[in-house]
């Protein structure tokens, strides 16, 4: 199965784009590595 986030940073900003093609819904697990990636973000802005 294809990973529903794919994450990139460029000039400290930290982009998340999701890609569910079918409904481009937010199941829980998705919905945690989104919080778990912007939760790291916060924490160190220099690895955004």
């Amino acid at each position: 199965m294809a990973q529903p986030l794919h994450i990139t940073t460029s000039d400290g900003v930290l982009e998340i784009m999701l890609d569910r093609p079918k409904a481009n819904a937010i199941d829980a697990e998705t919905s945690r590595r989104m919080g778990s990636y912007s939760l790291r973000s916060a924490k160190t802005p220099s690895c955004a």
